[in-house]
C-alpha cells in the first residue's frame, strides 16, 4: 500500500482554505497574499505526481480523467438539478440557465463558477506524460531552469498573439485552453522536480523563481499597479504565475519547520479530500455570498459547513463498501 506524504496533504490543505478563503471575498491585501493558491495545487499535482512511471499515455489520461471528472459530474447532476427547481421559490429572480448548467458540466466559463479549476488539472494532465518524461531527462539543475523558464516565456508570447487573432473561436481555444495549458505547467514542472531534489538544487531552483517573481512583481508594480489576483489570473500572465511559484516553493522548502504548526488529523484528513470538500462549498458559498456580508462569518460557515457534510458522506462511504462510492465519493 502506498504511504501518503504528510507534507503533500498539509500543502493540499492549504491550497484549499486559500481558494475557499478567495471565494468569500476577503479584504484587499489579504486577497493579493493569498493568490498563490491555484498555482499551489498544480505544484502540489506536480509533487504527487514525481517518481511515477507513465507507460501508457491513453491508459494514464482515462483514469485521471474519470478521478476529476465523475465526481464533479456526480455532483453537479444532484445540485444543479435541485438548484434549477429550487431557485423560484428561494430567489428573487431566475439566476440558472440551461446554458449555464451545459457549461458548468463542459467546465467552461460563464456557468456556475467555480469548476474552471478542475479544467486546468485535466489540462495540465494531457502534458503530464511529457512533462515526466523530459524532467527525467533533464540532469542539470541549471538546464531545467531554462526549461521551466521557457514554458513560462511560451505562454507570455502565447498570450501576446492572442491579442492580435480576431477570429472568436481561435482566440477562444488559446485565452481558455492553451493559456491555461501552458502556465499551469510552470508550477507542476516545479512540483515535479523539487520532489527529488537534492537541498543545493532547491535553494537554486526557488532563488531563481523568486528573483523573477521580485523583478516581475516591481515592474507591474511601477507601470500597471498591483494588483495579481484579478487582472492577471483569466487567463493566468506570468505575474500571477510567478508569485504562486516562488510561494510555492517557499512552502516547501521550509515545510519541516511550518508542518509542526499544521500538522493535525483534521488537516491532514482535509488534504486527503480536497475534491469533494471543494465541491461542497459551492452551494454554500453562493447562499452566503447572497445573505452575509462579513467575510470572516461566511469563511468559517462555508468551510466547516463542507467539512462536516463531507463527513457524513465519507461515513456512509466507508461503510457502504461500493467500489464505485470508494473511488469517486472519496478522496
Amino acid at each position: 500500500m502506498k504511504v501518503r506524504d504528510p507534507y503533500i496533504d498539509l500543502l493540499r490543505f492549504i491550497g484549499l482554505s486559500l481558494i475557499i478563503l478567495a471565494h468569500v471575498t476577503p479584504p484587499y491585501v489579504l486577497g493579493q497574499l493569498r493568490s498563490f493558491d491555484v498555482p499551489l495545487m498544480l505544484f502540489v499535482s506536480g509533487l504527487a505526481t514525481s517518481g511515477k512511471c507513465i507507460t501508457n499515455y491513453w491508459d494514464y489520461v482515462w483514469k485521471r480523467t474519470k478521478r476529476l471528472i465523475f465526481p464533479v459530474w456526480l455532483f453537479l447532476a444532484v445540485y444543479l438539478t435541485g438548484f434549477y427547481y429550487a431557485q423560484s421559490f428561494i430567489l428573487p429572480e431566475p439566476y440558472l440557465t440551461g446554458r449555464m448548467i451545459l457549461r458548468s458540466f463542459l467546465l467552461l466559463d460563464e456557468s456556475i463558477g467555480y469548476v474552471w479549476i478542475i479544467r486546468v488539472f485535466l489540462l495540465v494532465m494531457l502534458l503530464t506524460p511529457l512533462w515526466v518524461k523530459l524532467d527525467s531527462r533533464i540532469k542539470n539543475r541549471w538546464f531545467f531552469v531554462l526549461f521551466v523558464v521557457g514554458v513560462f516565456v511560451a505562454n507570455e508570447l502565447i498570450y501576446l498573439l492572442s491579442q492580435q487573432i480576431k477570429i472568436q473561436a481561435i482566440s477562444v481555444i488559446i485565452k481558455d485552453f492553451l493559456l491555461y495549458m501552458t502556465a499551469y505547467s510552470v508550477p507542476f514542472l516545479l512540483g515535479l522536480r523539487l520532489k527529488r531534489c537534492s537541498r543545493k538544487d532547491e535553494l537554486a531552483i526557488f532563488t531563481t523563481i523568486t528573483v523573477l517573481c521580485v523583478v516581475g512583481l516591481v515592474h507591474m508594480f511601477i507601470y500597471k499597479g498591483l494588483d495579481i489576483s484579478v487582472s492577471y489570473k483569466y487567463p493566468p500572465r506570468s505575474y500571477f504565475i510567478l508569485y504562486g511559484s516562488a510561494v510555492s516553493l517557499l512552502l516547501w522548502i521550509t515545510r519541516i519547520h511550518w508542518a509542526k504548526v499544521l500538522n493535525f488529523k483534521f488537516n491532514l484528513w482535509v488534504g486527503q479530500n480536497t475534491i469533494w470538500i471543494y465541491l461542497w462549498h459551492m452551494p454554500i458559498v453562493l447562499f452566503a455570498n447572497h445573505f452575509l456580508n462579513n467575510w470572516a462569518v461566511k469563511y468559517v460557515l462555508v468551510y466547516f459547513t463542507a467539512v462536516i457534510i463531507f463527513s457524513i458522506q465519507y461515513k456512509l462511504v466507508t461503510k457502504s463498501k461500493n467500489k464505485f462510492a470508494s473511488q469517486f465519493m472519496i478522496g
